[in-house]
């Protein structure tokens, strides 16, 4: 996701589903800290970032059963298994597991929750590039 798409996503999101502002922030929080992250180190950090990033948003989007890299770890994990580890703990663990609940409920009733969906998917993306971009250069 390119930095105006991430912006664009944050914007319509806050806008979109007032009740996600927290998501929204915490988007912002990340694409800053990947820009940072990216602005400070080695060009193969960041190529390991991006090919991070890519993989588990593209897994998440269409085959969460997708075995995606996690660098420095001797278990193979799925996307899904990517997202419920972040559920698990992290810091925002739970407040990821509301906001996909709340994304879900807003599907159920027949809401176009497709912005919401994407920065869900962006943000546990970023996170999983953040943790694993060292390792897979050590």
């Amino acid at each position: 996701m390119t930095k105006t798409n991430a912006a664009g996503v944050q914007t319509a999101l806050a806008q979109q589903f007032p009740s996600l502002a927290l998501l929204a922030d915490l988007m912002a929080n990340f694409t800053m800290a990947r820009d940072e992250f990216r602005d400070g180190q080695r060009l193969d950090v960041a190529d390991a970032y991006e090919r991070l990033e890519t993989e588990l948003v593209n897994a998440l989007t269409h085959s969460p059963a997708t075995v995606v890299w996690t660098p420095g770890s001797s278990a193979k994990m799925t996307a899904a298994e990517v997202l419920a580890d972040q559920m698990s703990g992290y810091g925002y663990g739970e407040q990821l597991l509301r906001d996909v609940c709340t994304v879900l409920g807003l599907a159920a009733q027949g809401n176009n929750v497709q912005m919401a969906a994407r920065a869900l998917i962006a943000g546990v993306a970023a996170h999983h590039a953040d943790y694993y971009a060292d390792l897979a250069v050590e």
